[in-house]
Protein backbone atom coordinates (compact mmCIF):
# COMPACT_ATOMS: atom_id res chain seq x y z
CA UNK A 1 0.00 0.00 0.00
CA UNK A 2 2.90 2.35 0.72
CA UNK A 3 4.06 1.86 -2.86
CA UNK A 4 0.77 3.33 -4.12
CA UNK A 5 1.41 6.50 -2.15
CA UNK A 6 4.88 6.79 -3.69
CA UNK A 7 3.39 6.19 -7.13
CA UNK A 8 0.75 8.90 -6.57
CA UNK A 9 3.41 11.33 -5.35
CA UNK A 10 5.50 10.58 -8.45
CA UNK A 11 2.54 11.36 -10.74
CA UNK A 12 1.86 14.65 -8.92
CA UNK A 13 5.52 15.69 -9.22
CA UNK A 14 5.54 14.71 -12.90
CA UNK A 15 2.39 16.78 -13.49
CA UNK A 16 4.02 19.80 -11.86
CA UNK A 17 7.08 19.36 -14.07
CA UNK A 18 4.81 19.17 -17.15
CA UNK A 19 3.00 22.39 -16.18
CA UNK A 20 6.27 24.25 -15.55
CA UNK A 21 8.04 23.34 -18.79
CA UNK A 22 4.94 23.39 -21.03
CA UNK A 23 5.16 27.15 -21.74
CA UNK A 24 8.82 26.81 -22.74
CA UNK A 25 8.18 24.07 -25.30
CA UNK A 26 7.94 25.28 -28.90
CA UNK A 27 6.48 22.14 -30.51
CA UNK A 28 3.61 21.41 -28.15
CA UNK A 29 2.14 18.61 -30.29
CA UNK A 30 5.33 16.54 -30.04
CA UNK A 31 5.52 17.30 -26.31
CA UNK A 32 1.90 16.16 -25.89
CA UNK A 33 2.63 12.94 -27.81
CA UNK A 34 5.56 12.21 -25.48
CA UNK A 35 3.30 12.83 -22.49
CA UNK A 36 0.71 10.41 -23.86
CA UNK A 37 3.29 7.66 -24.33
CA UNK A 38 4.63 8.22 -20.80
CA UNK A 39 1.04 8.02 -19.52
CA UNK A 40 0.58 4.61 -21.16
CA UNK A 41 3.64 3.26 -19.34
CA UNK A 42 2.40 4.74 -16.05
CA UNK A 43 -0.96 2.98 -16.42
CA UNK A 44 0.80 -0.27 -17.35
CA UNK A 45 2.94 -0.04 -14.23
CA UNK A 46 -0.17 0.74 -12.14
CA UNK A 47 -1.90 -2.39 -13.46
CA UNK A 48 1.21 -4.49 -12.88
CA UNK A 49 1.41 -3.09 -9.36
CA UNK A 50 -2.25 -3.64 -8.42
CA UNK A 51 -3.13 -6.85 -10.25
CA UNK A 52 -3.32 -7.69 -13.94
CA UNK A 53 -6.60 -9.53 -14.40
CA UNK A 54 -9.96 -7.81 -13.89
CA UNK A 55 -8.25 -4.56 -12.88
CA UNK A 56 -10.44 -1.46 -12.74
CA UNK A 57 -7.47 0.70 -13.74
CA UNK A 58 -7.64 -0.76 -17.27
CA UNK A 59 -10.20 1.99 -17.87
CA UNK A 60 -7.36 4.53 -17.80
CA UNK A 61 -6.06 3.07 -21.06
CA UNK A 62 -9.31 4.07 -22.77
CA UNK A 63 -9.12 7.54 -21.21
CA UNK A 64 -5.66 7.98 -22.75
CA UNK A 65 -7.02 7.01 -26.17
CA UNK A 66 -9.89 9.47 -25.78
CA UNK A 67 -7.77 12.51 -24.99
CA UNK A 68 -5.10 11.51 -27.52
CA UNK A 69 -7.73 11.73 -30.27
CA UNK A 70 -8.49 15.28 -29.15
CA UNK A 71 -4.81 16.29 -29.36
CA UNK A 72 -3.40 14.11 -32.14
CA UNK A 73 -5.00 14.05 -35.57
CA UNK A 74 -5.40 11.44 -38.28
CA UNK A 75 -4.30 7.88 -37.54
CA UNK A 76 -2.25 8.78 -34.48
CA UNK A 77 -4.92 7.64 -31.94
CA UNK A 78 -4.68 4.18 -33.56
CA UNK A 79 -0.94 4.23 -32.93
CA UNK A 80 -1.70 4.98 -29.28
CA UNK A 81 -4.20 2.11 -29.20
CA UNK A 82 -1.54 -0.15 -30.72
CA UNK A 83 1.08 0.87 -28.12
CA UNK A 84 -1.43 0.23 -25.33
CA UNK A 85 -2.43 -3.14 -26.78
CA UNK A 86 1.23 -4.24 -27.03
CA UNK A 87 1.93 -3.18 -23.45
CA UNK A 88 -1.14 -4.87 -21.98
CA UNK A 89 -0.68 -7.98 -24.14
CA UNK A 90 2.98 -8.37 -23.10
CA UNK A 91 2.13 -7.75 -19.45
CA UNK A 92 -0.62 -10.37 -19.50
CA UNK A 93 1.44 -12.99 -21.39
CA UNK A 94 4.54 -12.52 -19.23
CA UNK A 95 2.43 -12.95 -16.12
CA UNK A 96 0.57 -15.96 -17.51
CA UNK A 97 3.80 -17.79 -18.34
CA UNK A 98 5.21 -17.00 -14.90
CA UNK A 99 7.98 -14.67 -16.08
CA UNK A 100 6.73 -11.82 -13.86
CA UNK A 101 4.55 -11.58 -10.78
CA UNK A 102 2.41 -8.70 -9.61
CA UNK A 103 2.94 -7.13 -6.24
CA UNK A 104 -0.42 -8.36 -4.95
CA UNK A 105 -0.45 -11.80 -6.53
CA UNK A 106 -2.57 -14.04 -4.27
CA UNK A 107 -1.94 -17.17 -6.32
CA UNK A 108 -5.37 -17.31 -7.94
CA UNK A 109 -4.09 -15.91 -11.22
CA UNK A 110 -2.02 -19.02 -11.79
CA UNK A 111 -5.18 -21.13 -12.34
CA UNK A 112 -6.57 -18.88 -15.11
CA UNK A 113 -7.17 -20.78 -18.31
CA UNK A 114 -5.09 -19.84 -21.36
CA UNK A 115 -8.17 -19.41 -23.56
CA UNK A 116 -9.64 -16.99 -20.98
CA UNK A 117 -6.42 -14.96 -21.02
CA UNK A 118 -6.42 -14.90 -24.83
CA UNK A 119 -10.10 -13.88 -24.88
CA UNK A 120 -9.49 -11.09 -22.33
CA UNK A 121 -6.54 -9.71 -24.28
CA UNK A 122 -8.46 -9.98 -27.56
CA UNK A 123 -11.48 -8.13 -26.14
CA UNK A 124 -9.20 -5.46 -24.66
CA UNK A 125 -7.39 -4.89 -27.98
CA UNK A 126 -10.70 -4.83 -29.85
CA UNK A 127 -12.21 -2.31 -27.43
CA UNK A 128 -9.07 -0.14 -27.57
CA UNK A 129 -9.19 0.15 -31.36
CA UNK A 130 -12.97 0.63 -31.27
CA UNK A 131 -12.58 3.54 -28.85
CA UNK A 132 -9.78 4.96 -31.04
CA UNK A 133 -12.01 4.70 -34.11
CA UNK A 134 -15.08 6.27 -32.45
CA UNK A 135 -13.10 9.03 -30.74
CA UNK A 136 -11.30 9.83 -34.02
CA UNK A 137 -14.64 10.19 -35.78
CA UNK A 138 -15.98 12.42 -33.01
CA UNK A 139 -12.82 14.53 -32.96
CA UNK A 140 -12.92 14.93 -36.75
CA UNK A 141 -16.56 15.99 -36.58
CA UNK A 142 -15.75 18.41 -33.78
CA UNK A 143 -12.90 19.94 -35.77
CA UNK A 144 -15.13 20.29 -38.83
CA UNK A 145 -17.81 21.90 -36.67
CA UNK A 146 -15.24 24.35 -35.29
CA UNK A 147 -14.07 25.17 -38.82
CA UNK A 148 -17.68 25.70 -39.95
CA UNK A 149 -18.35 27.89 -36.93
CA UNK A 150 -15.21 29.91 -37.66
CA UNK A 151 -16.28 30.37 -41.29
CA UNK A 152 -19.75 31.39 -40.14
CA UNK A 153 -18.27 33.77 -37.58
CA UNK A 154 -16.03 35.32 -40.24
CA UNK A 155 -19.03 35.66 -42.55
CA UNK A 156 -21.12 37.32 -39.82
CA UNK A 157 -18.25 39.69 -39.06
CA UNK A 158 -17.95 40.63 -42.73
CA UNK A 159 -21.69 41.27 -42.92
CA UNK A 160 -21.55 43.36 -39.76
CA UNK A 161 -18.60 45.34 -41.10
CA UNK A 162 -20.48 45.99 -44.32
CA UNK A 163 -23.61 46.98 -42.40
CA UNK A 164 -21.55 49.18 -40.10
CA UNK A 165 -19.81 50.75 -43.08
CA UNK A 166 -23.20 51.45 -44.63
CA UNK A 167 -24.48 53.06 -41.43
CA UNK A 168 -21.31 55.12 -41.05
CA UNK A 169 -21.47 56.26 -44.67
CA UNK A 170 -25.15 57.15 -44.26
CA UNK A 171 -24.48 59.04 -41.03
CA UNK A 172 -21.47 60.83 -42.49
CA UNK A 173 -23.47 61.86 -45.56
CA UNK A 174 -26.29 63.11 -43.34
CA UNK A 175 -23.91 65.15 -41.17
CA UNK A 176 -22.19 66.65 -44.20
CA UNK A 177 -25.49 67.46 -45.87
CA UNK A 178 -26.48 70.13 -43.33
CA UNK A 179 -23.33 72.31 -43.47
CA UNK A 180 -23.15 71.81 -47.24
CA UNK A 181 -26.73 73.08 -47.58
CA UNK A 182 -25.85 76.12 -45.44
CA UNK A 183 -22.74 76.76 -47.51
CA UNK A 184 -24.65 76.43 -50.78
CA UNK A 185 -27.43 78.76 -49.63
CA UNK A 186 -24.98 81.33 -48.27
CA UNK A 187 -22.92 81.32 -51.46
CA UNK A 188 -26.07 81.79 -53.59
CA UNK A 189 -27.14 84.73 -51.43
CA UNK A 190 -23.60 86.11 -51.55
CA UNK A 191 -23.61 86.01 -55.34
CA UNK A 192 -27.03 87.67 -55.39
CA UNK A 193 -25.91 90.40 -52.98
CA UNK A 194 -22.78 91.06 -55.02
CA UNK A 195 -24.84 91.37 -58.20
CA UNK A 196 -27.28 93.76 -56.47
CA UNK A 197 -24.43 95.58 -54.66
CA UNK A 198 -25.87 94.89 -51.20
CA UNK A 199 -22.77 95.06 -49.02
CA UNK A 200 -24.49 94.97 -45.63
CA UNK A 201 -25.19 91.27 -45.77
CA UNK A 202 -21.79 90.25 -47.20
CA UNK A 203 -20.06 90.09 -43.81
CA UNK A 204 -22.93 88.13 -42.26
CA UNK A 205 -22.94 85.62 -45.11
CA UNK A 206 -19.14 85.35 -44.96
CA UNK A 207 -19.33 84.51 -41.27
CA UNK A 208 -21.90 81.79 -41.99
CA UNK A 209 -19.63 80.31 -44.65
CA UNK A 210 -16.65 80.33 -42.30
CA UNK A 211 -18.68 78.81 -39.46
CA UNK A 212 -20.09 76.00 -41.60
CA UNK A 213 -16.73 75.28 -43.23
CA UNK A 214 -15.16 75.04 -39.75
CA UNK A 215 -17.96 72.70 -38.70
CA UNK A 216 -17.38 70.57 -41.78
CA UNK A 217 -13.63 70.52 -41.15
CA UNK A 218 -14.15 69.44 -37.53
CA UNK A 219 -16.57 66.71 -38.61
CA UNK A 220 -14.08 65.31 -41.14
CA UNK A 221 -11.22 65.45 -38.62
CA UNK A 222 -13.31 63.67 -35.97
CA UNK A 223 -14.32 61.02 -38.47
CA UNK A 224 -10.71 60.44 -39.53
CA UNK A 225 -9.66 60.26 -35.88
CA UNK A 226 -12.36 57.66 -35.25
CA UNK A 227 -11.61 55.63 -38.38
CA UNK A 228 -7.83 55.61 -38.02
CA UNK A 229 -6.54 56.91 -34.68
CA UNK A 230 -2.82 56.90 -34.02
CA UNK A 231 -1.74 53.73 -32.25
CA UNK A 232 -0.05 55.63 -29.45
CA UNK A 233 2.48 54.19 -27.03
CA UNK A 234 1.28 52.32 -23.98
CA UNK A 235 3.31 53.25 -20.92
CA UNK A 236 3.01 53.60 -17.16
CA UNK A 237 0.94 56.69 -16.30
CA UNK A 238 -0.70 58.14 -13.20
CA UNK A 239 -4.40 58.70 -14.07
CA UNK A 240 -5.18 60.72 -10.93
CA UNK A 241 -2.59 63.36 -11.83
CA UNK A 242 -3.83 63.62 -15.43
CA UNK A 243 -7.48 63.90 -14.36
CA UNK A 244 -6.67 66.68 -11.86
CA UNK A 245 -4.86 68.62 -14.58
CA UNK A 246 -7.80 68.21 -16.97
CA UNK A 247 -10.30 69.25 -14.29
CA UNK A 248 -8.46 72.53 -13.70
CA UNK A 249 -8.52 73.35 -17.42
CA UNK A 250 -12.07 72.13 -18.02
CA UNK A 251 -13.50 74.02 -15.01
CA UNK A 252 -12.39 77.32 -16.58
CA UNK A 253 -14.39 76.76 -19.76
CA UNK A 254 -17.03 79.48 -20.21
CA UNK A 255 -19.80 76.88 -20.63
CA UNK A 256 -18.76 75.09 -17.45
CA UNK A 257 -17.50 77.75 -15.05
CA UNK A 258 -19.91 78.55 -12.19
CA UNK A 259 -22.31 75.93 -13.57
CA UNK A 260 -20.70 72.53 -12.98
CA UNK A 261 -19.27 71.37 -9.65
CA UNK A 262 -16.54 68.74 -9.88
CA UNK A 263 -16.07 66.17 -7.10
CA UNK A 264 -13.27 63.65 -7.11
CA UNK A 265 -12.21 61.01 -4.64
CA UNK A 266 -9.15 58.95 -5.52
CA UNK A 267 -5.73 58.18 -4.15
CA UNK A 268 -2.50 59.28 -5.75
CA UNK A 269 0.39 57.03 -6.78
CA UNK A 270 -1.95 54.65 -8.60
CA UNK A 271 -0.67 53.71 -12.04
CA UNK A 272 -2.17 52.15 -15.16
CA UNK A 273 -0.86 51.12 -18.57
CA UNK A 274 -2.16 53.43 -21.32
CA UNK A 275 -1.10 56.00 -23.87
CA UNK A 276 -1.18 59.39 -22.06
CA UNK A 277 -2.58 61.34 -25.04
CA UNK A 278 -5.29 58.74 -25.61
CA UNK A 279 -6.18 58.78 -21.91
CA UNK A 280 -6.49 62.59 -21.91
CA UNK A 281 -8.75 62.46 -24.98
CA UNK A 282 -10.93 59.77 -23.37
CA UNK A 283 -11.42 61.71 -20.12
CA UNK A 284 -11.91 65.03 -21.92
CA UNK A 285 -14.67 63.66 -24.19
CA UNK A 286 -16.44 62.10 -21.21
CA UNK A 287 -16.23 65.39 -19.29
CA UNK A 288 -17.79 67.20 -22.26
CA UNK A 289 -20.68 64.72 -22.43
CA UNK A 290 -21.21 64.81 -18.65
CA UNK A 291 -21.28 68.62 -18.51
CA UNK A 292 -23.66 68.83 -21.49
CA UNK A 293 -25.99 66.30 -19.84
CA UNK A 294 -26.40 68.57 -16.81
CA UNK A 295 -29.02 71.28 -17.21
CA UNK A 296 -28.34 74.52 -15.38
CA UNK A 297 -26.21 73.63 -12.36
CA UNK A 298 -24.83 70.12 -12.21
CA UNK A 299 -22.35 67.84 -10.49
CA UNK A 300 -19.72 65.65 -12.16
CA UNK A 301 -17.98 63.12 -9.91
CA UNK A 302 -14.87 60.98 -10.47
CA UNK A 303 -14.11 57.92 -8.34
CA UNK A 304 -11.39 55.25 -8.41
CA UNK A 305 -11.61 51.66 -7.28
CA UNK A 306 -8.36 49.69 -7.26
CA UNK A 307 -8.32 45.96 -7.87
CA UNK A 308 -5.43 43.55 -8.07
CA UNK A 309 -4.84 43.70 -11.83
CA UNK A 310 -6.91 46.66 -12.98
CA UNK A 311 -8.20 50.10 -12.04
CA UNK A 312 -11.87 51.06 -12.25
CA UNK A 313 -12.63 54.74 -12.98
CA UNK A 314 -16.24 55.90 -12.56
CA UNK A 315 -17.33 59.28 -13.97
CA UNK A 316 -20.87 60.24 -12.96
CA UNK A 317 -23.18 63.17 -13.64
CA UNK A 318 -26.57 64.16 -12.27
CA UNK A 319 -28.21 64.83 -15.62
CA UNK A 320 -31.25 63.15 -17.11
CA UNK A 321 -29.54 59.94 -18.13
CA UNK A 322 -30.34 58.00 -21.31
CA UNK A 323 -33.38 55.93 -22.21
CA UNK A 324 -32.69 52.24 -21.64
CA UNK A 325 -33.88 51.27 -25.13
CA UNK A 326 -31.16 53.36 -26.82
CA UNK A 327 -28.32 53.17 -24.28
CA UNK A 328 -26.65 50.33 -26.22
CA UNK A 329 -26.36 52.58 -29.30
CA UNK A 330 -24.36 55.37 -27.65
CA UNK A 331 -21.05 54.02 -28.99
CA UNK A 332 -22.35 53.77 -32.57
CA UNK A 333 -20.80 56.33 -34.95
CA UNK A 334 -23.05 59.36 -35.66
CA UNK A 335 -25.60 58.35 -33.04
CA UNK A 336 -26.38 61.28 -30.78
CA UNK A 337 -29.13 62.30 -28.39
CA UNK A 338 -28.09 65.95 -28.66
CA UNK A 339 -29.60 68.25 -31.27
CA UNK A 340 -26.28 69.50 -32.67
CA UNK A 341 -24.12 66.55 -31.67
CA UNK A 342 -21.91 64.84 -34.23
CA UNK A 343 -22.31 61.42 -32.61
CA UNK A 344 -18.58 60.72 -32.73
CA UNK A 345 -17.51 61.68 -29.20
CA UNK A 346 -18.27 58.39 -27.43
CA UNK A 347 -17.38 56.42 -30.57
CA UNK A 348 -13.87 57.89 -30.41
CA UNK A 349 -13.74 57.18 -26.66
CA UNK A 350 -14.67 53.51 -27.17
CA UNK A 351 -12.11 53.19 -29.98
CA UNK A 352 -9.30 54.65 -27.85
CA UNK A 353 -10.24 52.54 -24.82
CA UNK A 354 -10.05 49.43 -26.98
CA UNK A 355 -6.64 50.45 -28.35
CA UNK A 356 -5.36 50.73 -24.78
CA UNK A 357 -6.57 47.25 -23.79
CA UNK A 358 -9.29 48.71 -21.60
CA UNK A 359 -13.03 48.37 -21.29
CA UNK A 360 -15.84 50.93 -21.12
CA UNK A 361 -19.34 50.53 -19.74
CA UNK A 362 -22.13 53.08 -19.62
CA UNK A 363 -25.41 52.88 -17.73
CA UNK A 364 -27.89 54.98 -15.81
CA UNK A 365 -27.28 55.41 -12.10
CA UNK A 366 -29.33 53.37 -9.66
CA UNK A 367 -31.36 56.41 -8.57
CA UNK A 368 -32.14 57.20 -12.24
CA UNK A 369 -30.61 60.67 -11.77
CA UNK A 370 -27.72 60.80 -14.17
CA UNK A 371 -25.32 58.56 -16.01
CA UNK A 372 -22.27 56.55 -14.98
CA UNK A 373 -19.39 55.89 -17.36
CA UNK A 374 -17.08 53.16 -16.11
CA UNK A 375 -13.55 52.80 -17.47
CA UNK A 376 -11.39 49.77 -16.70
CA UNK A 377 -7.66 49.78 -17.46
CA UNK A 378 -4.92 47.29 -16.61
CA UNK A 379 -2.97 48.50 -13.58
CA UNK A 380 0.74 48.22 -12.94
Amino acid sequence: MLGLYFFSAFIIILTLIYSIIFNFIKNKIVFSAVQIIIDTFLVTFLIYFTGIYSNVFQFFYLVIILYSSAILFGAKPFWVAGIISIQYGLLTDLHYYGLIKCFFDDGKNGHIDGSAVFFQVFIFILSSFAVAWLSSILSAQLRRAREDLKKMDDYVRRVRRLASAGEIASGFAHEIKNPMASLRGSIQLLISDVEKNRKDDLKKLGNIILRESDRLDQLVNNFLYFARPNQGQIKKIEPGLIIKELLKIFAEDKNVKNRIEFIYDFEENIFIEADPDHFRQIIWNIFINASQACKDKGIVSVFFKKYKNFLQIDIEDNGQGIDEDIIEKVFDPFFSTKKNGSGLGLSIVARLVELNRGRIEIKNKEDKCGLRVRLIFPSC
